[in-house]
């Protein structure tokens, strides 16, 4: 934290510097005269580290950055002879990256200095397996200032492509275990009674999983890990994660939550008419559910074992749904339906 801090301090004394340098060092020249205007123009990027490409990790992400303030220095002696101080100009880049500032030159040529303030963003970085490991706040300060000459009417490009010197101070070398099981709604035949009934199951195919695990109050507050998973054919997870090696000194929750997806479910509906159980095909909406945990020593030994997660399903049209929303069996209209909502479908 106290690392944190005085990067913080060192932001905070550069922009003391260019508001300095607005206020003092730009009093001692005069360009109220200055008809002639110039252009600085181009984009900035900054490395956000790793990515899944189509199932691929690539080290090297560039991304815009949005939101983020560019510098333009002018010496004073470039205007005025013999003069002290700076000039400055500056713009806020766009949603793309982008950024334009107007720089007086009169009928001279100057030579300008294009810098980007240093800034903090998050950052990935590649853990154990190809898990990705989402670092908050990491400072971006690694770029090179660059230099051109500007003439009445002229338009020059500075891009960028901004990285952060800063690595993650703690080493991960903390291999952790996750494991539970995933459930959904659905039908089973009751072989007594040969009645159909709500019922839960593993799922049949694979669910993907996010864990996010956190330290909100304790050493490392603006440390957060993602981890992508999912489970297997029978609704079981088992996921390795790496940490780093101080976590035990964290106060660590743990969030692992099922993503949402539509899927096609084999609804069962009672035949008043004819006294039997018919089926009918239903797209429905698999629920997005968390469960949460927390992390102790005792888990350098014994994974995490989460609460078995319920994934609650719901259909996309109720009103098509036989017996729920429709009363009439559309491929026999003659057909009776039992009333028929174990799930709590509307």
């Amino acid at each position: 934290m106290k690392h944190r801090i005085f990067q913080l301090a060192i932001l905070g004394l550069m922009a003391g510097l260019v508001v300095s340098c607005n206020k003092e060092e730009q009093s001692e020249v005069n360009l109220d005269n200055l008809k002639g205007m110039a252009s600085v123009t181009g984009k900035v990027m900054y490395n956000q580290g790793a990515a899944n490409q189509n199932g691929a990790i690539i080290s090297d992400y560039m991304v815009p950055a949005a939101g983020q303030t560019i510098i333009v220095r002018v010496p004073n002696s470039d205007y005025v002879s013999g003069s002290a101080g700076y000039q400055t100009y500056s713009d806020t880049t766009d949603s793309e990256g982008r950024y334009t500032v107007q720089v007086p030159v009169g009928t001279n040529t100057v030579t300008a200095t294009v810098s980007v303030i240093p800034f903090f963003a998050e950052k990935t970085v590649e853990g154990h397996n190809n898990q990705l490991i989402n670092i908050t706040n990491a400072l971006y300060n690694n770029f090179t200032p660059q230099q051109v000459t500007l003439a009445e009417f002229d338009v020059q490009t500075a891009d960028f492509e901004v990285t952060s010197s800063e690595m993650p101070e703690l080493e991960y070398n903390q291999e952790v275990g996750l494991t539970g099981l995933i459930e959904i709604q659905s039908w089973a035949l009751n072989r007594e009674t040969e009645n159909r009934e709500a019922s839960k199951e593993p799922i049949a195919t694979d669910f993907d999983v996010l864990v996010t695990l956190s330290d909100p109050a304790g050493i490392e507050p603006d440390m957060t890990l993602k981890y992508q998973g999912s489970s297997d054919a029978e609704g079981l997870y088992d996921m390795t994660m790496t940490l780093p090696d101080n976590c035990w000194e964290w106060n660590v929750s743990i969030e692992l939550e099922t993503k949402a997806r539509l899927s096609n479910f084999v609804h069962y509906y009672y035949s008043i008419t004819n006294k039997e159980w018919k089926s009918q095909d239903v797209e429905v909406v698999e629920s997005a559910m968390t469960v949460s945990a927390s992390l102790t020593p005792e888990n350098e030994i014994i994974p995490v074992r989460m609460t078995d997660i319920l994934v609650t399903t719901k259909p996309v049209d109720a009103s098509t749904v036989y017996g729920i929303g429709n009363p009439i069996d559309t491929e026999d209209p003659d057909n009776e339906i039992a009333t028929n909502n174990p799930f709590g479908w509307n």
